[in-house]
Formats: C-alpha cells, sequence, structure tokens
C-alpha cells in the first residue's frame, strides 16, 4: 500500500518486479495504549491486523479492522532506529504533514497517526484492488482507453497537489493502487515535498526521472508530468521507452541506471511508438516528455490545465471523473470489505512485537517549523 523511499539508483526495471508487496497471513503485535490523531481510531488496540501486504527494509504495510466498527484501513509501520540523519527525519515528517495537507479522490486519504518506543504509524485508506504495476505485469500493455482513464486519474490528483505546491516524485504503477471501485489512489508521500522554487535532491526510481533531476541542476513540478509521460508509455508498450532496443524495440529490463540516465540525459532521443497507437496518445506523450521542463507541458502557465485539454483527453468528461461516476474500466473483485487476494501471498512471516508505548503527543500534534527550528528532530524522534 505505501512503500518506503527508494533512493535513484535502487531500483531497476528487474528488480522492480521482485519488490512487488506480498500479503502474508498472520497477526502483527500491536500497542495496548496510543494517543490517536484520527477521532474515529482512538487506540491501534482497537484494530484487529488481517495480512502484512507491503514489507520493506524501513517499514511495513498491514490491512487492519476496527474491532468495532469493522471498517479497514492500511496501517503503515515506520521503525524509528532507522530514521536517521537530518534528512531522514525530515522526509518522515514531510510525509506525514504533506500527505494530511490534501484531500482528493485519488490520493489515499490519511485518518490517523500514531507512534510508540520502537516505530511510528500512518493510518491510511485502503486500497485493495492491489497496484496498477500487477494489472500491468499480468496484462504486458492496456487498452489505450483504460491508459487514458488512469492517466486521467494521477493527473486530476497531481494537479491538485501542485495547486498547494507539492511536488510527488514517485509516479509509478507500484504507488498507485486500486480502489475497490476501480479508480486509481496515489499512495506513499515518502518523497513528496513542498516547494515553491527549485530543490536539487536526486531521488526515486531510475525509468521515471527527469533530465534536470538527473543533473542536479534543481527541479520543481515538471518532474512528475516527466514521469507520468513514462507512466502512460509502459502502460501502452509495456516497458519505459529508455529500456527498448534501437532496432528490435524489445525491452532489456537488466539495464543498470547508468545506461537508462545516458538515454535520458540524450536531447536527440525520439521514443518508439507502435503503429496502434493514436496520434494523440503520441502527442501527449511527446509533450510530456519534453526534454526541457521550461517547455514540458504540465510546466507551461495552464500547469495542469494544459494536461487536461490535451487532445488525448478531449472526449474526457472531468467531471464525472472526479466525482467517480464514470464506469471504471477493470473493477477489482473482492469476496468481503477486508480481502488481500489482490496481493500476491505468503504463507508465513515473523510475527512484530512492539510493547513498550510512549504517550506523548508529538507526532499526533500540529505542524512544526520544522525548517527553521533548532529543535525540530527532537520535537517528534
Amino acid at each position: 500500500m505505501m512503500g518506503a523511499e527508494a533512493p535513484a539508483g535502487a531500483a531497476t526495471s528487474a528488480a522492480r518486479g521482485a519488490a512487488t508487496p506480498a500479503a502474508k497471513k498472520g497477526m502483527l503485535t500491536l500497542p495496548s495504549h496510543s494517543a490517536a490523531y484520527s477521532e474515529g481510531v482512538r487506540s491501534l488496540a482497537a484494530l484487529q491486523p488481517i495480512a502484512i501486504v507491503g514489507e520493506g527494509a524501513c517499514a511495513l504495510v498491514a490491512i487492519v479492522r476496527h474491532r468495532e466498527s469493522g471498517e479497514v484501513f492500511a496501517l503503515k509501520r515506520m521503525a524509528r532506529k532507522k530514521i536517521t540523519g537530518k534528512h531522514a527525519r525530515r522526509q518522515t515528517l514531510d510525509e506525514r504533514f504533506l500527505m494530511g495537507d490534501v484531500s482528493h479522490p485519488f490520493i489515499a486519504q490519511l485518518h490517523g497517526t500514531y507512534k510508540s518506543q520502537d516505530y511510528l504509524y500512518l493510518l491510511v485508506e485502503p486500497c485493495l484492488g492491489g497496484a496498477l504495476f500487477e494489472r500491468m505485469k499480468r496484462l504486458n500493455t492496456l487498452p489505450e482507453d483504460s491508459a487514458r482513464f488512469y492517466t486521467a486519474c494521477v493527473v486530476s490528483a497531481l494537479g491538485h497537489m501542485h495547486a498547494r505546491n507539492i511536488i510527488y516524485r514517485d509516479c509509478k504503477p507500484e504507488n498507485l493502487m486500486l480502489a475497490s471501485n476501480g479508480y486509481l489512489k496515489l499512495i506513499d508521500f515518502g518523497l513528496a515535498k513542498r516547494l515553491t522554487g527549485r530543490t536539487h535532491t536526486l531521488c526515486g526510481t531510475p525509468e521515471y526521472l527527469a533530465p534536470e533531476m538527473i543533473m542536479v541542476r534543481g527541479h520543481g513540478k515538471g518532474v512528475d508530468w516527466w514521469a507520468l509521460g513514462v507512466l502512460l508509455y509502459e502502460m501502452c508498450v509495456g516497458a519505459a521507452p529508455w529500456t527498448l532496443h534501437p532496432e528490435t524495440h524489445t525491452p532489456d529490463f537488466g539495464l543498470p541506471p547508468s545506461a537508462l540516465y545516458k538515454t535520458i540525459l540524450n536531447p536527440s532521443f525520439a521514443p518508439y511508438f507502435p503503429a496502434r497507437l493514436s496520434s494523440e496518445l503520441r502527442g501527449v506523450v511527446r509533450g510530456l516528455l519534453t526534454w526541457s521542463s521550461l517547455n514540458r507541458l504540465g510546466c507551461l502557465t495552464a500547469g495542469a490545465a494544459d494536461v487536461r485539454s490535451h487532445s488525448f483527453f478531449a472526449a474526457e468528461d472531468w467531471d464525472a471523473l472526479e466525482s467517480q461516476r464514470r464506469p471504471a474500466p477493470f473493477v477489482p473483485r473482492l469476496a468481503h470489505p477486508s480481502d488481500t487476494a489482490n496481493f500476491r501471498s505468503s504463507e508465513s512471516f515473523e510475527q512484530q512485537d512492539d510493547e513498550s508505548f510512549v504517550q506523548d503527543s508529538g507526532w499526533e500534534g500540529d505542524q512544526p517549523d520544522y525548517e527553521h527550528s533548532a529543535n525540530a528532530w527532537d520535537w517528534d524522534f
């Protein structure tokens, strides 16, 4: 549901398949006491663990059910001892506060935050349809109409974030989850950042990095539109454009980041488009993958409105989409409200204990000025 931070170069195409969330049936031990940010769930002890659906080096994600109401959530647990250094702490605070600052139908809603002596927790809206990545892997390529639907969901979400000066920086199919109605929701704000100018952090997944990020010359909202162009291309072609052989057009998912960057940094590179793809799709991909961010679709004066008005979306009813009245191209099968069948299953996992809980309001309180306060990191950790 929500992953851990991925520094640039950490995940190539070959590794991405191995990182697919796996549902682990069993119990996750939670603290018996908690001070909650959520009005609906005052204590983690009120939650019944159902299955672990994602696990990384610093965090795991479980599906949980509120014992009284039966409401289902996703619970992300982060090990505090692994969140070390000013940069990591800043990113953790960014994830918590930026996710709480947005409210959009295509962004997983943050319901609550908790902390114990050993862990930090985020209680989030569940997306039990699984990752878009799994559907793309299963089908290899998606019909253009389906790709348009999913892309429109992301355009709407990014526009909402950018209007609040938040950049996402991690747009990829692993972070796009299918809700029970088939609509997409963005998850994992681990690389998100609020800014009004430019920033210089190199982060993300190599296939989706924009040239200006790779060159570390400063980047802004344009990196999200570039990544969206890669996503749309991958949905319709089956691989990122930089992974295709120049003559056979077959993908090489084992290319190292250095080889990917060499192609991405070539301003003369022209993506290959199969003949079956429409001219409108080719046009919007070329616009989003414009090498210079100054001229990139989404980076001009009208911002996200320019993307929405592109001819590729001419038939899109944005009001129907954003009110979720339009039928989704695919609706996942769920046997019951807490069904985790859309995540790859694993039979065993080690039980996790977190019995020592510290009750204070540091993780749940108002957002501090952690950009400038000398004591900001002590405030939360």
